[in-house]
């Protein structure tokens, strides 16, 4: 009998860890901050594990990474190999705060290209069409194709992926546009909705 209620007890434990109810132990001590961050690499150090980012504005972050951390849009095993090939590459990073280190959740790969930030406010986003409207300062509008992988950090959560950029951005937001042109195509990487 005692050995049934210890096997019913662990089959509890095993079920809940599995659908993710107790914490990871690898997790167990974030903070509870997610960012997301914005930039091009500036270096990466496979024997510690950590990428250094270069943001638009000059700021450079380093982020460590585990064995939890995904990577979009490049094969997991080219990314963290210290390759001069890799330099410039531009990225979203999604980020934990964890021990007091800033932990990669999420990767978000783009290549190489030149960046235009486009400040204005979401018109549309159409779904189905990979496409968003921005309408900028004078009025015009602009209107760009939405990157497989992008991000959009809503201000209050952080979701990737086109489906979940096409669901989760908002019509009338302000926002920040990342624009990356690389083969003669401008597509959207980052919506930010913090933007004032």
């Amino acid at each position: 009998m005692k050995t049934r209620f210890v096997l019913k007890g662990l089959f509890l434990v095993a079920v809940l860890a599995a659908v993710g109810v107790l914490p990871s132990t690898t997790y167990a001590q974030s903070d509870g901050s997610r960012d997301a961050f914005v930039g091009a690499i500036e270096k990466i150090d496979a024997d510690a594990k950590v990428v250094y980012v270069k943001s638009k504005d000059g700021v450079v972050k380093a982020f460590k990474w585990t064995k939890k951390t995904t990577v979009h849009g490049v094969k997991e095993a080219v990314i963290w190999t210290n390759h001069a090939a890799h330099v410039g590459a531009h990225v979203v990073i999604r980020s934990l705060r964890i021990a007091g280190e800033d932990t990669i959740a999420g990767i978000h790969w783009f290549g190489a290209g030149a960046v235009k930030l486009v400040s204005g406010t979401v018109r549309f986003v159409a779904k189905g069409s990979k496409t968003i409207a921005v309408a900028v300062a004078g009025g015009a509008q602009e209107v760009y194709d939405i990157a497989e992988h992008a991000v959009v950090h809503t201000g209050k959560d952080i979701w990737h992926g086109l489906k979940k950029v096409e669901k989760v951005s908002e019509k009338e937001v302000k926002a920040g546009i990342h624009v990356l042109e690389k083969d003669g195509k401008k597509f959207v990487h980052f919506i930010d909705h913090r933007v004032d």
